[in-house]
Parts: structure tokens; sequence; C-alpha cells
């Protein structure tokens, strides 16, 4: 087969259609609000060689959210990956794992503002040991812990 697509299973990693907006309220009192532009669908053209010389394509969907914050989530099949850009840094979550340079924790639980979120992974930046996000899969991202030592929970 030469297209390669994203099954249910993986799509259903991602809760969000692309067109919601975001809102996460800060520990200081702030409100950022990000605004979903749709999710793009391209495909990925990885060429081989050998006997059997080709390309295969593999399905992205990648959505932004513009605002006060400023997501990015990419969806691979080629690499099974999911990655978060938010603003300038970037997390992921390869073969659904944890990525070359992000520090991936599974929690079977975590309480936020007084809500309990189930199968939680703390998804670390290796350069900036403040900088995470927690992220599952009902939810999405649930909080965001920034370099300013600002955290954003999700409303």
């Amino acid at each position: 087969d030469r297209y390669y697509y994203l099954s249910a299973d993986a799509k259903s990693k991602i809760p969000y259609t692309g067109t919601d907006t975001l809102v996460f309220v800060s520990n200081t009192g702030d409100t950022a609000r990000c605004i979903g532009q749709g999710t793009q669908v391209s495909y990925e053209s990885v060429s081989s060689a050998g006997p059997c010389p080709g390309s295969q394509e593999y399905e992205v969907n990648s959505t932004s959210y513009v605002g006060d914050l400023n997501i990015e989530i990419s969806h691979s099949k080629r690499i099974e990956a999911i990655r978060f850009k938010i603003d300038l840094f970037e997390f992921g979550i390869f073969n659904y794992h944890v990525g070359r340079t992000d520090i991936s924790t599974y929690l079977d639980s975590i309480v936020i503002d007084n809500k309990t979120y189930l199968h939680v992974h703390k998804l670390e930046n290796r350069e900036y040991s403040n900088l995470y996000i927690i992220y599952n899969r009902q939810d999405g991202i649930i909080q965001i812990n920034s370099t300013n030592n600002k955290s954003w929970n999700r409303l």
C-alpha cells in the first residue's frame, strides 16, 4: 500500500475538533483563550530504493490554536507521534511514549483544581526542568507550567 493513514484509535488520542476554543486560567488569575484554526491533513512522503522503489505517503494531522497562548498539535502516522508546541517550546510523545528530548512520567491520576484526571502523562522539556504539560487522552492538555513559574489550568 502506498498510503498509510492514522487509525481511529490513534486519532482519538487528541480529543480536539480543531475548531474548538481552549481556555486556560493561570495561577495569577490571567485567562488565556486559544482559538482553533481547523485541522489540516497532509501527507509526508518517504521514498524507498531497492528492488521495489517508490514512495509511501503517511498521514499527518496538524491543528493550530492562536490567542494568548499559541498551541500547535501535530499527529504523524510515520513516526507514530504526537507533538505539542506551546509558544516556542516543543514536547513530543513518540510511538506514544516519550520523545527524544522530553521526559514523560505516567500517572494513574492527578487532582487539579479539585478535579481528578485519570491516565495522565507529565511531559517535561529536558532543557527547562520547570517547563511541562499534563496531558491525557480524554481531556487533552490539562495543565501547562511555563518557564516563568506560571501555570495554566484548562477550564
